[in-house]
């Protein structure tokens, strides 16, 4: 139903039980993941599911898995725990709950991307497109001037799990080389616990040259 509504004909899909669960996704194809050291940067982290704080680490965001395993909160899953990189967390919001201007905090995360750009290390970027106040981090003109300044060095991820994009935008991420992030129990008013995580097909062949995937992922998806 999402490629057919989106038309992604020509990207690999993921599906998953949440937003959330697909993080895990997003950081093993980023390169953040068996400890290797990185960045994840996350624009906006009060705009969207409380489960990012320890999601975006590679650790359980709740005391039991989608396939029902107890596990205990906050805890490394294996093979995917990031305890060796940086979480960067820049709040969009000022103490009064109004808006920062969007110019100040991209102008804050290029600074940041400009400090970690020879440091070699895997950087994951997020930007939010539409979340439940409606807020957007990064738009697609955004993302070019990132992509203008940084090339492919960094790793995009935009949520859009609100729905709040039309085909042509959410085309847009995926051809500047983002991994986009949607989930179908919102706008589209598809079942709870669903989820999918688009990804354009460059990314998926680099993660094909891996030997294996983090074991600990097969506590959240099937396949």
């Amino acid at each position: 139903m999402i490629g057919d509504l989106y038309k992604l004909d020509h990207h690999e899909i993921f599906t998953g039980s949440s937003g959330t669960d697909l993080e895990l996704i997003a950081l093993y194809l980023s390169g953040l993941s068996q400890q290797k050291a990185g960045v994840n940067i996350i624009v906006g982290s009060n705009e969207v599911g409380s489960g990012i704080d320890d999601a975006s680490k590679g650790c359980h965001f709740s005391s039991k898995t989608p396939k029902g395993r107890p596990v205990v909160k906050s805890s490394p899953i294996p093979g995917l725990s990031i305890e060796a990189s940086r979480i960067y967390s820049a709040n969009i919001r000022h103490t009064n709950g109004a808006l920062v201007n969007k110019n100040d905090f991209l102008s804050i995360i290029k600074k940041k991307l400009n400090t970690l750009r020879n440091a070699r290390e895997p950087v994951l970027l997020h930007g939010v497109y539409g979340s439940k106040t409606g807020a957007i981090t990064l738009n697609v003109d955004d993302v070019t001037s990132l992509r203008s300044q940084f090339g492919y060095d960094i790793s995009i991820l935009i949520d859009v799990c609100q729905a709040r994009v039309t085909p042509r935008t959410l085309n847009q991420f995926l051809d500047l080389g983002c991994m986009v992030i949607i989930t179908g129990s919102k706008f589209l008013g598809g079942p709870p616990f669903s989820g999918a995580l688009v990804c354009p097909k460059r990314l998926i062949s680099c993660a094909r040259q891996e030997k294996t995937l983090p074991r600990g992922l097969a506590n959240y998806f099937s396949k």
